[in-house]
């Protein structure tokens, strides 16, 4: 008798482990997100910025934190600007959250590249790693700059358009294809 409640318990104990494998499997699909409202500042000759805003939707069920998200900002193969923010959020469950990054620029060497013609600032690409407790997930997107500046762009900081979404699928695939320097 003791022994078919053991067998009991077992099964009951891997249909619970199966069932959390399975819910946490679909819980964690899909992040969404979107650059928007870039724009090129210069509060002085030596220090230029370029500022911009990630909104990131979760649309699982569970809460993903999101611990950093660093990258660079590049157009060809000069690197213009870094940038790094730290401060930790939680992403609930279908909700959306804005962060604003603020990238130094590197003005020297911007300015040495533009007087070389080896630059041309008409569209730079934003490549960043959103790293949260659960993945990584890496962030591509090429932003025309001359928009920003011209105010053509500036549809608001923190009004978020459905149409343009991007997604990043998160499976081990892609954490492997991030981990080469490639992105899906």
């Amino acid at each position: 008798m003791g022994n078919k409640k053991l067998w009991g318990v077992g099964l009951a104990l891997a249909a619970f482990a199966a069932y959390r494998v399975w819910n946490t499997k679909e819980s964690i699909k899909y992040l969404q997100y979107q650059i928007s409202g870039v724009k090129f500042r210069a509060p002085s000759l030596f220090s230029p910025e370029i500022i911009f805003s990630i909104n990131v939707y979760n649309p699982n069920r569970v809460g993903v934190p999101v611990n950093s998200f660093f990258g660079t900002i590049k157009q060809g193969g000069n690197v213009i600007a870094n940038f790094e923010s730290t401060t930790p959020i939680l992403l609930q469950g279908n909700q959306t959250q804005v962060i604003d990054i603020k990238a130094s620029v590197k003005a020297i060497s911007l300015i040495l590249a533009v007087i070389r013609k080896q630059i041309n600032l008409k569209a730079v690409q934003i490549d960043g790693m959103l790293k949260t407790g659960l993945f990584d997930m890496p962030i591509r997107k090429t932003v025309n700059v001359l928009d920003g500046l011209a105010g053509i762009n500036a549809t608001g900081h923190r009004r978020i358009n459905k149409q343009n979404w991007q997604s990043g699928f998160l499976n081990y695939r892609m954490q492997k294809n991030a981990r080469r320097g490639m992105y899906v």
